[in-house]
């Protein structure tokens, strides 16, 4: 079982920029910072839903 840690709302922020703004895949990112892609999802539908605040 892998240990749960917490991301930064700034690293959030930088992660999100980069599948958004920039084109990069969930899954490379996600593979990259060593979380699952869908922890990025749920940030992209939360952002979409309520905006910047609910990266925190």
């Amino acid at each position: 079982m892998k240990k749960a840690f917490k991301i930064s709302s700034e690293m959030k922020e930088q992660i999100l920029k980069r599948v958004k703004e920039e084109g990069s895949s969930v899954a490379k990112v996600a593979e990259e910072h060593g979380i699952s892609p869908n922890t990025i999802y749920s940030w992209l539908g939360n952002l979409n839903q309520a905006g910047k605040s609910s990266l925190n």
